[in-house]
């Protein structure tokens, strides 16, 4: 399963569950998931309700176009989990819902490799 996380487009979280095929399994939409605390409890208890914690093969994440500390805070914890998993991370825009050309790139992606926040959204000048 892959999981792609956007935590910058808007103030909510959202989280979908993605096969191997591009189906989607499941999706998870938090209110001002992504502006608090919250943020990694959500995920852990998303992926626990799914049974899905160790069977992430690789991540997308939204990487601009939120505040500073919510393009900063997404990447650094795509970031780590991919390291920690030892899965590959690749940036998604959040709008792309063809999830089958996303998980094609995760698979061609390298293990080991990053996102970068790319700072564009309010309140970054």
């Amino acid at each position: 399963m892959y999981l792609l996380v956007d935590a910058v487009t808007t103030r909510d979280l959202l989280l979908l569950l993605v096969d191997g095929q591009g189906k989607l399994i499941s999706r998870r939409l938090i209110k001002e998931g992504s502006c608090r605390e919250v943020f990694l409890n959500k995920l852990v208890d998303f992926l626990s309700d799914q049974q899905a914690t160790n069977k992430i093969i690789g991540l997308a994440g939204v990487n601009e176009g939120g505040t500073f500390s919510q393009v900063r805070q997404s990447c650094v914890l795509l970031n780590a989990l991919a390291w920690a998993w030892t899965v590959p991370v690749i940036t998604w825009s959040g709008q792309d819902k063809v999830f089958l050309a996303i998980i094609q790139r995760i698979k061609k992606a390298e293990i080991g490799s990053f996102i970068q926040p790319r700072y564009s959204g309010p309140g970054v000048g």
